[in-house]
């Protein structure tokens, strides 16, 4: 109770809040009570305010007549409001205030008994097409359904002459309205309300930051806020009703009234504001699961990423129990190695250079060193020595990869063709990370040629201009499409077929970046295959 119960030398005076629901109510039972406990036997309810009254008030207002004719007392009302009266006059309730108490059933108590239990029952009907609305809108999915849902519900319930249900867009320079429903409003006001900025100092947005309803009347027009919206509506009489969540405003809804505006708003307000509440929470129920729908997108990304992490951590651990594995082999091999250069080369001083045993003595030898170097390559790999750059020759690195592959070349019935010509092969490259590109893309050409029966060919050539070295590598393998060669310059991802194949490129042209170089991949039918072209610098930053 906002108002205080006021007393004089005979009637005590109760002045109604504007607007009764069940706990004012209440909340007026329990003083009326007290009052009637202390001897109180005549009252004056005051109605001057009261705009709404929900059953239990009119049942209170039985349960007063009751207890103050018990007691010969009476109950005068007065300032009731046109909408007032008429409930009270509708439920029979006005009719006990100007007659007297009779004993016989058909007393007007007991009739209004009956129209109070009638309104009530009005009121659970309303309430239960109320929830199923709410129900209705609250499992609706699509966005643009709970719009029209909602307007069509207030256009049912509270039949306006027509109606607006408008949202904030925020432009980034300032909000604008978005009409996302609307009843009865000409094609031409929609064009004028799509888009119409939020004016400052507005009757809507004054509406919109104070999250109350406000009326609007044709002769107060004049000395309201201005109002483009109203203006572009050429509405006289209504209501906007703010659309809110918990903690943002989401736009508004706009009503025109179709009869007495004192009469019409005081029925509308309390309904109004319950579909309002259900569009904000609508609203904000969308952009929860939007949120969870972002966050679990976000959550699947980490774990996919943490899964790759995983199988990286574990490719790693088998890697390095194959390089650790790799040292001691080439370490073992070196050690054979040793004597059969030694012999070979005691063998080789006692024989007559001519005579075909020394020949033999000399293949021997020159096949161990081969071995040694594979092993001394190997070894570098396997340890990760960091070697620095040097000149080098870039045909001599190639042979040796090639030889590092020969068994998966052999087994593949892949046939090499070198080009060297007379160009110059030497420049400065970082020895050891070179034949890890030369070993990528040559691993790539035997586990491709594993899927291709026939005839496999590789050809390496080298040609050197002023400023780099080439190196073209082209195979008569299968040919890639537009769309493959473009994901070959994506970084390697770990989950399809073709990653293999992406994750040799990306070892190359790491490599080669090093280098200050340059990676070509090029794929047709006119080239027959692929064909590889890797570029360095003759002139390297690091010399």
């Amino acid at each position: 109770m906002t108002n205080p119960i006021e007393s004089d030398s005979r009637f005590t005076c109760i002045v109604l809040d504007s607007y009764m629901d069940v706990g004012r109510a209440e909340e007026l039972r329990a003083k009326f009570r007290n009052l009637v406990a202390g001897g109180c036997t005549h009252f004056v309810l005051d109605f001057q305010q009261t705009q709404f009254l929900c059953s239990a008030t009119l049942g209170l207002l039985v349960e007063m007549y009751s207890s103050v004719k018990a007691h010969d007392g009476e109950v005068l009302l007065k300032n009731l409001a046109s909408q007032v009266e008429k409930l009270l006059y509708d439920t029979k309730i006005l009719s006990l205030f100007s007659s007297d108490i009779e004993t016989d059933v058909n007393h007007p108590l007991f009739a209004t008994f009956e129209a109070v239990q009638a309104h009530t029952n009005q009121e659970l009907f309303f309430l239960s097409h109320i929830n199923t609305i709410a129900s209705d809108i609250l499992m609706t999915d699509n966005v643009a359904d709970i719009y029209r849902q909602i307007l069509k519900a207030v256009v049912q319930s509270l039949k306006p002459r027509s109606a607006a249900l408008l949202l904030l867009n925020d432009t980034g320079s300032g909000n604008v309205f978005h009409v996302a429903a609307s009843d009865n409003l000409s094609p031409s006001i929609l064009v004028q309300l799509e888009g119409m900025p939020l004016l400052e100092d507005s009757l809507e947005a004054n509406c919109i930051a104070s999250c109350q309803d406000v009326m609007f009347l044709s002769h107060r027009r004049n000395t309201s806020p201005v109002s483009p919206l109203l203006d572009a509506t050429e509405m006289q009489e209504g209501l906007l009703e703010p659309i809110r969540g918990r903690s943002i405003p989401f736009g508004l809804i706009l009503l025109e009234s179709p009869e007495s505006p004192s009469t019409y708003f005081a029925q509308c307000i309390p309904i109004l504001n319950v579909f309002a509440k259900m569009c904000g929470m609508a609203l904000e129920k969308q952009r929860f699961l939007e949120d969870i729908h972002v966050k679990n997108s976000e959550l699947a990304k980490t774990l996919d990423a943490l899964n790759r992490m995983q199988d990286t951590i574990l490719e790693s651990g088998k890697l390095a129990v194959v390089g650790a594995l790799t040292r001691g082999l080439c370490h073992a091999l070196n050690n054979k190695l040793v004597p059969i250069l030694g012999y070979a080369q005691i063998l080789g001083i006692g024989l007559d250079p001519e005579s075909p045993e020394a020949d033999k003595m000399r293949i021997i030898e020159t096949a161990a060193f081969d071995i040694k170097k594979i092993l001394d390559n190997m070894h570098m790999l396997a340890t990760g020595v960091s070697m620095p750059f040097s000149n080098c020759d870039v045909g001599e690195i190639i042979d040796s990869c090639l030889q590092m592959q020969d068994y998966l070349f052999r087994e593949n019935t892949i046939v090499v063709e070198r080009d060297y010509g007379q160009v110059d092969p030497t420049v400065q490259v970082h020895r050891e990370r070179l034949v890890q590109a030369f070993l990528a893309l040559f691993h790539r050409l035997a586990r491709m040629f594993q899927a291709f029966p026939g005839e496999h060919r590789v050809h390496i050539a080298l040609e050197r201009t002023a400023e780099y070295l080439l190196v073209i590598v082209k195979d008569n393998g299968r040919i890639l499409s537009p769309e493959q060669l473009l994901q070959l310059e994506k970084p390697f991802d770990n989950g399809n077929p073709f990653e293999n194949e992406r994750l040799n490129f990306s070892i190359a042209r790491s490599v080669i970046k090093d280098h200050q170089g340059m990676l070509e991949v090029d794929s047709s039918i006119e080239i027959g295959g692929t064909c590889v072209t890797m570029r360095f610098p003759v002139t390297h930053p690091h010399s």
